[in-house]
C-alpha cells in the first residue's frame, strides 16, 4: 500500500486544504525558507491550513550552498517556530549552482542537519535526487556514511523503478518517501492535479497507511538529547566574485 502526499511552495498559490484532504491526501510538505533570509510568502497560510484539515504536515528548507549552512539552518528554525509532536522538517538540497567539492558538500549537509536536530529535537529528513547527491557527495563510506544514513531519505525519482536511483548511503535502509512526479512524470505515468490546487503539484508516496506514516513522523521526535549528533565545525570556502554574484541572483528568486 502506498500513502499519497504532496509538497507545495508559493508556486501553488493558496490551496484549498479542505478540498485537498477530501481528495485523499494524507500528508503535505510546504516550503518555509530558502537561503539565509528568504521566507515563503504562503508558508504561514499553508502551515495552518494543513494542520486545520488533519493532514500530517512537514516544512522544508531549500538550500543555498553558497551560504554558511548554520545561517541557512537558523533561518529555517526561526521561521517554523513552535512545532507539534508529528511535525516534520526537511532539507531540500538540489542547488545546481553549488561549487563545493565533495568533502565540503557533505560537511554542509551534516552541519545543517545537526543544527536543526539540536535546536528542535526533531531528526530532519533529507530530500534530493540520487544523481545529484552522487555528483556532489560522491560515495562516502565509514563514519561519514553512517552520519548521513541516520537521516531518513526522501527520494525524487520520476520513474517506475525508484530503487535504482538511491545513493549508496541509503541502499540498505532504502527511501522513506518517494517523490514520484513533479512538473514531469515517467513515461506512462501522469503528473498530479489535486482538487483545491489550480496547478500541477508534486506527488509523493509512502509505503504504509496513515497510522504508519503518523508513527514515522512522531518517531523523528523520539531522540534524547544525549543521542543527538555533535555539530562539527564548518569551514566555508573563500568567497569569489562569481560566488557573490550567484548569491545575489539566487536571493532574488524563489526557485521551488
Amino acid at each position: 500500500m502506498m500513502l499519497e502526499g504532496i509538497d507545495v511552495s508559493d508556486v501553488q498559490g493558496f490551496p484549498k486544504w479542505e478540498k485537498v484532504k477530501a481528495a485523499g491526501i494524507e500528508y503535505a510538505f510546504c516550503k518555509a525558507t530558502e537561503g539565509t533570509t528568504f521566507q515563503a510568502k504562503r508558508f504561514k497560510y499553508n502551515w495552518k491550513g494543513i494542520k486545520a484539515n488533519n493532514i500530517i504536515r512537514g516544512a522544508y528548507h531549500f538550500a543555498r550552498t553558497i551560504n554558511d549552512p548554520l545561517n541557512d539552518a537558523k533561518n529555517f528554525v526561526k521561521t517554523v517556530g513552535n512545532l507539534d509532536d508529528s511535525d516534520m522538517l526537511v532539507l531540500d538540497i538540489e542547488d545546481k549552482r553549488s561549487k563545493l567539492n565533495k568533502s565540503q558538500f557533505i560537511s554542509w549537509v551534516l552541519t545543517f542537519m545537526q543544527y536543526v536536530e539540536k535546536e528542535t529535537g526533531i531528526m530532519p529528513i533529507l530530500y534530493t535526487y540520487g544523481p545529484y547527491f552522487t555528483q556532489h557527495a560522491g560515495y562516502p563510506t565509514g563514519e561519514l556514511a553512517k552520519k548521513l544514513a541516520r537521516y531518513p531519505f526522501w527520494l525524487a525519482a520520476y520513474t517506475k523503478n525508484p530503487d535504482k536511483y538511491l545513493p549508496g548511503v541509503w541502499k540498505d535502509s532504502g527511501w522513506t518517501i518517494w517523490q514520484r512526479s513533479g512538473e514531469i512524470s515517467a513515461p506512462g505515468d501522469k503528473v498530479l492535479y489535486v482538487p483545491g490546487i489550480n496547478v500541477v503539484v508534486d506527488r509523493n508516496q509512502f509505503k504504509g497507511n496513515r497510522e504508519d506514516f503518523l508513527n514515522f513522523a512522531k518517531s523523528l521526535h523520539d531522540k534524547k538529547p544525549e543521542d543527538l549528533p555533535v555539530i562539527e565545525p564548518y569551514v566555508h570556502p573563500e568567497p569569489t566574485a562569481w560566488n557573490k554574484m550567484s548569491e545575489l541572483i539566487g536571493s532574488m528568486f524563489d526557485k521551488k
